[in-house]
């Protein structure tokens, strides 16, 4: 994930802390509330300034949740998109989006979700909380999981948690999951 402030990024995917990124007469300061995460960064002249993470969007909210999966290396193959929704049968439905027009490099992969949130932490597989296979064959691809995940925060809660695409216990692209 990541935040622009003024063309500067204030969050990066690595995790860097939001005051990396400021200006040192800026102090930054990250508030929560129901529409999300928002950044208000306040200088020494007392000025605030409220930032949206990701700026304004007129996107409607789709609803479910979305995670971008990107690569653990330096890779020059695009971002991958995962977003999970339950249908009207209440079951959850996952859609898997690549920009590449083949996805054969995702044969034989899984999606997993961890129990933690620390894209800095090794992924033992003691802390697999969810796993499904995934067979691409287009550039998206929609399926039904096998089991229904809770879409929320806390306990069995998917949101906050990282998920990966792994092939043979190689994690080769991970993000978090959140509300979309």
């Amino acid at each position: 994930m990541c935040c622009y402030l003024d063309g500067l990024s204030c969050i990066s995917y690595r995790s860097e802390p939001l005051s990396a990124h400021c200006p040192s007469h800026l102090k930054p300061t990250i508030l929560c509330n129901t529409k999300g995460v928002q950044f208000a960064i306040s200088s020494t002249q007392t000025t605030t300034t409220n930032y949206t993470m990701c700026g304004e969007s007129n996107r409607p909210v789709l609803g479910g949740t979305i995670a971008i999966l990107k690569s653990l290396g330096e890779s020059t193959l695009p971002d991958l998109s995962l977003l999970f929704h339950q249908d009207s049968t209440s079951t959850t439905r996952a859609t898997f989006q690549s920009s590449l027009p083949a996805a054969s490099y995702l044969d034989s992969c899984q999606i997993v979700i961890f129990k933690d949130g620390d894209l800095r932490a090794e992924a033992p597989t003691t802390s697999i909380l969810h796993a499904f296979p995934l067979e691409m064959t287009t550039r998206e691809q929609s399926f039904s999981l096998p089991r229904k995940l809770d879409l929320g925060v806390g306990g069995e809660g998917v949101i906050g948690r990282r998920v990966g695409l792994v092939r043979q216990a190689q994690v080769l692209r991970q993000g978090i999951i959140g509300y979309n």
